[in-house]
This record gives structure tokens, sequence and C-alpha cells, in this order.
């Protein structure tokens, strides 16, 4: 069934893509491309290994505090504004001590899709909520372009980084003007995502559109990968329900 989706979605590209040039697509990464939170999980690894010690007593808890008293959009941008006073390559030291300490499996379906779109000269973008210093190193083997992965950042200076947001920041509706930012304000012709979240990305779609849903009932995504896969179903998007078949990142050891 996977398999005929996968060839489905590929047949209904390639219709658009021999009649057209100069084509994106976008798709989001946490819970559609692999079944995790990377930028979470790099959280949790920081504050494992002491690495905020000198920032706040409970890193933890000052997360949890802006997210139910602000707003998810604040805590996220806060996720990045606390790598500030280090430098880059600091940061990406322990980014990449956590993805060998800490490896992910990834959906094969969508890293073939990828592929694929690659490979036939459509311009791909990740467009995500998470850090992108994370993202920069575990979407290597995916072959595309730093600059074209969109996470959540703040602006560097004098070799070091700043706790001043880059803005728009990749976040709900903000995905849209990221990307569109990026693209120059051409439009993907498709776009893969899970969450409502993901909804205006999905929506700014010239003609196709992937929805995932893995979460299991009781998991922090379910309710609203539920509600979108609604919209996914009446609206006639493609959409893939159930875990899809999981294949090794560049990091795993398995």
């Amino acid at each position: 069934m996977e398999k005929d989706l996968l060839e489905n979605i590929k047949y209904c590209l390639k219709k658009v893509i021999d009649n057209n040039h100069n084509l994106v697509a976008a798709f989001d990464a946490d819970g559609t491309l692999w079944p995790c939170d990377v930028g979470k999980e790099f959280f949790h690894y920081q504050i494992k290994k002491g690495l905020l010690k000198n920032k706040m007593p409970d890193p933890q808890a000052e997360f949890d505090c802006l997210y139910e008293e602000k707003d998810r959009k604040a805590a996220l941008i806060w996720l990045a504004q606390i790598q500030s006073g280090f430098s880059p390559e600091q940061i990406n030291e322990w980014v990449s001590g956590f993805l060998k300490e800490k490896p992910f499996k990834v959906f094969l379906f969508q890293k073939d899709l990828i592929h694929w779109l690659v490979d036939n000269k459509v311009n791909v973008f990740i467009v995500s909520s998470s850090l992108k210093c994370v993202l920069d190193q575990a979407l290597k083997g995916y072959n595309i372009p730093t600059e074209n992965i969109i996470g959540v950042q703040t602006l560097i200076k004098a070799g070091i980084v700043t706790n001043k947001p880059v803005l728009p920041a990749p976040i709900h509706k903000e995905k849209v003007l990221s990307l569109l930012e990026k693209t120059k304000g051409i439009n993907p012709f498709f776009v893969a995502g899970n969450t409502l979240a993901d909804q205006a990305l999905l929506e700014s779609s010239t003609q196709l559109r992937l929805v995932v849903s893995t979460a299991q009932k009781g998991e922090r995504n379910y309710d609203s990968e539920r509600k979108l896969l609604k919209i996914a179903q009446d609206r006639a998007w493609f959409y893939q329900e159930g875990m899809p078949d999981l294949t090794p990142s560049l990091f795993s050891n398995q």
C-alpha cells in the first residue's frame, strides 16, 4: 500500500515537472521526515550534559513556563536564543555529539521522495520550527543545500551567536513567509506536513499536498495530526496514515 501511494504521488508530480521549470517543493521536518522532534531532543541533551548550567538553574522549567504563559512561538524562538554567547563552531560540535549519542531513524518514504524530487531538478526546501543548527546536520544525506534548510535561528555577530531572532521565524503561518522569502516569491507546487502548524504551508502549495499522520493516541501531536488528516481526506489531498517504514539516519549505527 505504501509503495502504491509513493508511486501515485511520483506519477502526479512527474506530470507537473514535465510541463514546468523552476519548481519548488517544501517539507516540514519533525513528524514528517522522522518521528521525533530533533530541536527539543537537542535541548534535552544540552540539559543532560550541563551545557546550559551557566544560563539558568532549570532550563526545562523556563521553557515550560514560557510555553504555557506566553505561546508556542515564543518558546521555540527561546530555544534558539539560549544558544547566545557561544560560537557557531561550539554549537555545531554539541549538535554532532547529540546526533552521535542519540541517533534516530527516518521515514524511508519521505527520504525516497526527496531524493526523487532532487533527481528531477526540483528545488527542495525544509521548513521547520526546530533549530536550524540541528537540522543542518540532521539532514546530511538528503542532498539538500544548507541555504534551503529553514529553521529557527538567531543572528550571528562577530563570530558569536546573539539572542536576536532571524525573522520571520518558520512557525505556524510564518512558515509560508519564511519559505517565500527564500524562493523570491515562488510558491511550492508540493508540500508535505503532519500537524495543524503546517496547514498554512500546505495550503500555499499550487498543486499537490501530502499529510503524514503517524502519532499514536496519547502522544503530543496525536490530536493535531488527526485534525489535519481529516482536512486532507475532505479535500482529497494525499495522506499517509500509520507509521511508514523507518531507515537509519546518517548517524545511526544500526
